[in-house]
């Protein structure tokens, strides 16, 4: 392999591996931070893979009104299954859904009177609604 062959096979495989890191990056602000104020504008194809990965699917990787009351009935309906009611960390266990994506369901939930909750913070137990059944 000729000096210059190899230079510019190193110069790709590390542009590879920044592109690679700086993508890395960018997926973990998005989920910290909210998605908003990423930094640099990411391909199409990258967006949609993205939107898969997460389940979300607005371009810029929010929920649709519609996706947040499909997931706050779904919530409901597993919470109907506990009659003494669960705190929110076990059933993101069971569910595999992480917190930050359970809130604004589980708030949506209580607006419409599918569940109820019994406790304030990290103690907060879900319940059953009236309107579950």
């Amino acid at each position: 392999m000729a000096n210059s062959e190899l230079e510019n096979r190193l110069r790709s495989l590390a542009q590879n591996f920044v592109n690679q890191v700086l993508g890395a990056f960018r997926d973990t602000f998005s989920e910290v931070v909210g998605g908003s104020a990423a930094p640099a504008a990411r391909s199409s194809a990258a967006t949609a893979a993205s939107a898969t990965r997460t389940g979300r699917s607005t371009k810029d990787g929010r929920r649709t009104p519609a996706e947040t009351l499909a997931m706050a009935h779904k919530l409901a309906a597993f919470i109907a299954g506990k009659p003494a009611g669960i705190r929110i960390e076990p059933m993101g266990k069971e569910l595999g859904l992480r917190t930050n994506q359970m809130t604004l369901p589980l708030t949506k939930a209580l607006k419409l009177g599918l569940i109820s909750k019994k406790g304030e913070r990290r103690s907060t137990v879900y319940l059953p609604g009236r309107k579950s059944k």
